[in-house]
């Protein structure tokens, strides 16, 4: 039965395999990998602090992010309203997210296309967080 048991275990860490818009990342002689927990992309906070969830609708011109802190992506609240401070054809624009429920939402037409560049402001775990914002199309 400690063989089996041992085999499950050995099994299940090995089976960490990209699913949609993971994130994966070396740690010596493994691979770990996480994946969003709604479908979004997750970029990286800090040097494996937490991560940033992000989903991008341009129809609708939001941007739903979601922050987690630690390896075990624990859902958590930033100490204030996050800021995404985006470079667009027609200038500089800083949009700050409304809070709902455990998630934060961006609105405004800016985000119904590509933005030149666009980087976060996250306060979360006592540290400023300023990730860039990644366009996946699908």
């Amino acid at each position: 039965m400690t063989r089996l048991m041992t085999a499950l275990l050995a099994a299940t860490l090995l089976a960490c395999g990209d699913h949609g818009h993971g994130h994966d990342h070396g740690h010596g002689s493994h691979d770990h990998h996480h994946d969003p927990k709604h479908g979004g992309h997750l970029t990286e906070l800090g040097a494996h602090e937490g991560f940033l969830e992000t989903k991008l609708d341009h129809a609708a011109g939001t941007l739903t992010i979601w922050i987690y802190l630690g390896e075990e992506m624990i859902d958590t609240q930033p100490a204030r309203e996050p800021v995404l401070n985006l470079k667009t054809k027609d200038g500089p624009k800083s949009l700050t997210a409304k809070r709902e429920g455990d998630h934060w939402v961006f609105r405004d037409d800016a985000l119904k296309s590509d933005p030149e560049e666009a980087r976060f402001r996250i306060v979360a775990g006592g540290k400023t967080y300023t990730p860039e914002l990644v366009h996946h199309h699908e």
